[in-house]
């Protein structure tokens, strides 16, 4: 399960049978699949490799990284959509 992000939006005094307690109002969100630490990083063999996983417009290829002995590792991606940036990873 991706982590969850957590915000509190309001925080207020209430009374409460036990005296004054503190209440938070929270929302949470969670990154979409593909999305780790607001940066794209995805497997080329994921279904939609090609595609933004938070907005679905084709990712923008950017430079191929090789290792040592010439093999494709991954590839730089961006969303020009969103702005995100990441990698594929080459599997």
């Amino acid at each position: 399960m991706p982590p969850t992000k957590r915000q509190i939006l309001d925080a207020r005094v209430i009374q409460t049978r036990e005296g004054p307690a503190i209440q938070f109002l929270t929302a949470e969100s969670f990154e979409p699949v593909g999305i780790i630490n607001g940066q794209i990083n995805m497997e080329a063999s994921d279904k939609d490799s090609a595609l933004c996983p938070k907005c679905k417009n084709k990712l923008l290829a950017g430079e191929t990284h090789k290792d040592s002995e010439g093999e494709t590792t991954h590839w730089s991606v961006e969303c020009l959509r969103r702005g995100l940036t990441g990698k594929v990873w080459n599997d």
